[in-house]
């Protein structure tokens, strides 16, 4: 069966007779596996009777050896065999299982001996592919296998098969997941396929970890750093502190649902108590059919035969007695012994007998025995009859030590989603966390839908599977609803009583009462979105209309959940009304990534309906409201959409449109940090206002224009236009409410003037724009206290400036604006490293960085690569310092000259005495920078610069003649005038080491 023939065939329509479904079933997450010879040069080698008793033999061998680990085998045709693990339930181990079975099926195929073998013929080697999702089952047929598989799993399945190399298995990482500690793996380039918006991460598994006859270390293999579970540490090492003197063994039981963190718990504790116990046995149990009897103690016994038979008397050669006696001997030559089993829940009998006689005959000997558990039914834990402590999901603070281990430098508005998305499950934080790492645009999308990954999907699926139908008819109206439940409207959707299926879902710890009353929560996020992934399509969109006409009728200013549902259920009239309205209101709260979101889905909504006159300009008006909501957070996503609006304007006659898009246009560049491209557009746009007779409008582009040239440094024809923009709005303000437009034009002059060294002027606009601003928790007050604090920094007031840039960040934090944030992160973090050098404040400015780093630009992002280099040089870190430097001169050529003269400064330093000519280069280049903005602060820092270079270099006069004493006066008065009093003092140093 070639690879091609089952692509096309999979893609294949329902032949003719055969029923079509009309609304696909759910679609389970399966592990799905395909292998063939490849042609292998072997059928044109042998007699085509021998050929067909050597593909006869490969087919036996397939199907036994698969169906051994668990796997059904769907298609058994030519040199091939497509196979799936996770039906008719899907089980947390199927990819560990499936890919057991490869590779032993790999080795059963090299042993196959063909019934003649030419000179010249190839060795007989599978090539496989694995890959894991949801998939859609259907009825097979004779010519299809006995089901059909449809969806991109199986596509991929088979793809990671041609892909491969010969006797190679290739897995995709999304289905391995944690169960790679079980596996030899090497990584594989990432594989591009055709329609794909991005590589397939994957590797090649080489064989078991017991199997290669290598242990690879626990520090190795553990998923997560290990965070928090101190209680339950000291729990278990004060119960091992009394072996030995109780008598009899000391049994502890730990117990939680799965992920979190039993097993790491249990593998920290044995590597804590090593020091202990001589001797550490370990076992677990699984759950599939192949496992064999008393599984966890033939682990802890190598070499050990399997007992053919269970006899469950009490005499000699019974496999119970006869396990029971070695570990006993185990137990006297090497205490005290730690035992340890992992899943103990999948115990079989002779296990548990075994277990309970090994504590009997063990009295007197130091043996400690810890189990871990994922539920227990009270029988269980009474047979069993040991102390046992249950695991909760981690704190919000260990949650987040637990994200910052993983992702140090994390957008802290991330780390809210992370939680509530994880509920605490540690396995849930390390698999959002991977998606951060794998898929970036998650990270600019916090609290987006969990994008999914099979192996964690499977292991949700296979713990909900169990739950009788009516609650998982619940459930799946629940998920749809979404994380949080109104109990009314979840039983107004449904209109049974529900209190039975609540109860049972409560118990199962998936959905329970929230804080608020009247509401129900899933206990994770991500158990949600596997549910609601489950859904076919024409049913989820049936059980939304069904919601949003119940949400309707109950309560109709709900226009977020409104528009969310009508959308899903692809009603784009009603969604549009909802969005729009939810967009509006979250603007006016100035909850800017909401509002976004809205104006989105609204755009979307009216491109879904027939094109009208109206609905195009009610296109242009919400255009120009998301770019209004990007002004203080611009998203490149969202100038796509502004730069189409003004393509399609300029294809009307409305000039007033194209004034307006051009305008938009030229302000997400701005705030992009695109300086170039926004005084294009703004001038354009501001042609185009005064051919439409918009004046107001005119007011703004010039404000707008005006703020381009200012990030261009282009100061004196910045301050022109924005002089006069400022001065029309004073005269037409009221005072009713905040003017938001004239506080920024304000905070604009403020920071020229500040850059000028004008600091009282910039003090006294800066107090005037914020008395614009008013009251409140406005985006436009975190751009107030932003710029205060840089111009702070400039001045040298470095406590004054984390005080602003620490108002500011507050309120980017509650407005929701990454840019605003995470400036102000930066700006006070190099303040109070300034205070205090050996302090974080450094690593601060680097997290800021790499934040917005991701955004490809951003306003004045050179002012944090700038003011790394600077902090590097001092630190010793040439190679970070020339780095940053770098990268502000880069945002230097794109008009974005903030950082440049610390960078040329930091590099000047750099070359020092070794290369005068390079480092004097440098300080050239710095001096350019600071007459490029008339920066006085900028020239007097680099009289200073000069003064070092005359220090390295052993010289007494610079190029330019200048002697460093002049220079020193000269930097002394200027910083003198300028109220730059730190750098004042900071001058005694330096005149010590000129002499004067």
């Amino acid at each position: 069966m070639s690879p091609e023939s089952v692509l096309a065939d999979e893609a294949r329509e329902p032949a003719a007779g055969q029923e079509r479904l009309s609304e696909p079933p759910a679609w389970p997450v399966l592990t799905v596996v395909f292998s063939d010879l490849g042609g292998a040069g072997v059928a044109g080698g042998l007699e085509s009777e021998h050929y067909a008793r050597l593909l006869q033999a490969l087919r036996q061998l397939g199907d036994t050896v698969l169906s051994a680990h668990g796997g059904q085998v769907l298609r058994l045709q030519g040199d091939g065999v497509l196979a799936v693990f996770g039906l008719p339930q899907p089980q947390p181990d199927d990819t560990r299982r499936a890919i057991e079975a490869v590779l032993d099926l790999h080795e059963r195929v090299r042993a196959l001996r063909p019934p003649v073998r030419p000179a010249g013929l190839p060795a007989l080697v599978l090539h496989s592919g694995l890959h894991a999702g949801p998939v859609q089952v259907g009825p097979g047929d004779a010519q299809r296998g006995r089901l059909t598989l449809s969806g991109d799993v199986p596509d991929l399945a088979v793809r990671l098969s041609m892909a491969a190399g010969r006797d190679e298995l290739l897995v995709s990482l999304e289905a391995l997941g944690p169960q790679a500690q079980a596996f030899l793996t090497e990584p594989r380039e990432p594989l591009i396929l055709p329609g794909r918006d991005r590589p397939v991460a994957l590797c090649r598994v080489r064989a078991r970890v017991d199997q290669a006859g290598a242990r690879v270390p626990r520090r190795q293999r553990a998923l997560l750093p290990f965070v928090g579970r101190e209680a339950e540490l000291a729990w278990l090492e004060e119960a091992a502190a009394t072996v030995g003197q109780t008598g009899t063994p000391v049994c502890r039981l730990l117990l939680g649902v799965p992920g979190l963190g039993k097993t790491r718990l249990l593998g920290e504790f044995a590597e804590r108590s090593a020091s202990r116990f001589r001797r550490v046995l370990t076992g677990h149990c699984e759950r599939q059919l192949s496992a064999e009897p008393l599984q966890p103690f033939l682990q802890m016994l190598p070499g050990t035969e399997p007992p053919r038979r269970i006899d469950a008397r009490d005499a000699a050669g019974d496999p119970v007695t006869r396990l029971c006696e070695r570990l006993l001997e185990e137990v006297r030559a090497d205490a005290p012994v730690l035992l340890c089993i992992d899943d103990w829940q999948w115990a079989d009998e002779a296990a548990l007998q075994l277990l309970m006689r090994l504590r009997r005959q063990a009295a007197g000997l130091p043996l400690m025995i810890v189990l871990t558990a994922r539920d227990l039914s009270g029988a269980e834990r009474s047979r069993l009859d040991m102390p046992g402590r249950v695991l909760v999901p981690f704190s919000d603070e260990e949650a987040d030590r637990t994200v910052h281990q993983l992702l140090p430098s994390i957008e802290p508005v991330e780390i809210d989603s992370i939680r509530r998305l994880s509920g605490g499950n540690a396995l849930y934080i390390e698999e959002l966390c991977h998606a951060l790492l794998v898929h970036a645009e998650l990270r600019r999308q916090a609290g987006r839908p969990y994008g999914g990954a099979a192996w964690l999907d499977r292991l949700i699926e296979a713990r909900l599977a169990r739950l009788p139908e009516p609650a998982r008819e619940v459930l799946q109206i629940a998920a749809v609803i979404g994380v949080h439940v109104p109990v009314v409207l979840l039983s107004a959707v449904t209109g049974e009583p529900v209190e039975g299926a609540l109860a049972r879902l409560a118990a199962e710890d998936v959905l329970f009462p929230d804080v608020s009353a009247g509401r129900l929560r899933f206990k994770h996020g991500i158990t949600r979105d596997v549910i609601y992934r489950s859904i076919g399509l024409a049913q989820r969109q049936q059980l939304h209309r069904r919601v949003a006409a119940t949400l309707a009728g109950t309560d109709a200013q709900a226009h977020e959940a409104l528009a969310h549902h009508w959308h899903a259920a692809g009603v784009p009239e009603q969604a549009l009304e909802a969005a729009e309205r939810a967009a509006d209101r979250a603007q006016a709260l100035s909850s800017l990534d909401r509002a976004r979101e809205f104006h989105r889905l609204a755009l979307a909504a009216i491109e879904a309906l027939p094109s009208t006159p109206a609905l195009r300009q009610r296109w242009f008006d919400r255009v120009q409201r998301l770019a209004l909501a990007g002004v203080f957070d611009a998203a490149r996503a969202d100038l796509e959409v502004v730069r189409r609006a003004v393509s399609l304007a300029m294809q009307g006659d409305d000039v007033g449109v194209q004034a307006r898009m051009r305008y938009w246009l030229a302000y997400m560049h701005y705030a992009l940090g695109e300086a170039r491209e926004a005084v294009r557009e703004g001038r354009e746009a501001l042609v185009l206002a005064r051919r439409a007779g918009d004046a107001p409008l005119e007011v703004q582009v010039r404000a707008t224009l005006g703020q381009a040239l200012a990030s261009a440094a282009r100061y004196p024809a910045a301050l022109a236009l924005l002089d006069d923009a400022g001065g029309i709005k004073r005269r037409h303000r009221s005072g009713r409410r905040p003017s938001v437009g004239l506080a920024y034009t304000l905070t604009c002059q403020a920071a020229i003037h500040g850059d000028q060294g004008r600091f009282e002027l910039a003090g006294e606009l800066f107090g005037e724009a914020l008395e614009a601003a008013g009251e409140g928790m406005h985006e436009i007050g975190a751009s107030i206290r932003g710029w205060q604090a840089v111009v702070l920094l400039w001045q040298g007031r470095w406590q004054e400036a984390a005080t602003a840039a620490a108002q500011a960040h507050r309120i980017g934090e509650q407005v929701r604006s990454l840019f605003s944030f995470s400036m102000s992160h930066a700006a006070g973090s190099f303040a109070r490293w300034r205070l205090d050098p050996d302090g974080p404040g450094l690593q601060g400015v680097r997290d800021a960085t790499v934040w917005l780093a991701p955004r490809d630009g951003g306003l004045f992002a050179s002012l944090n690569h700038g003011w790394l280099a600077e902090g590097e040089v001092e630190r010793g870190q040439p190679d970070r310092a020339r780095e940053q430097a770098a990268l502000a001169l880069a945002r230097a050529r794109r008009g974005d000259w903030l950082g440049a003269a610390m960078a040329s400064r930091a590099l000047a330093r750099l070359a020092g005495g070794s290369a005068p000519p390079q480092a004097w280069h440098h300080l050239v280049r710095a001096e350019r920078a600071a007459r490029c903005r008339h920066s006085a602060h900028e020239q007097a820092l680099n009289r200073l610069a000069r003064v070092r270079w005359l220090l390295q270099c052993g010289r007494d006069r610079t190029p330019e003649g200048e002697s460093a004493v002049a220079l020193l006066d000269e930097a002394e008065a200027a910083f003198t005038a300028m109220s730059m009093s730190w750098h004042v003092a900071q001058m005694a140093r330096l005149r010590g080491m000129t002499g004067t």
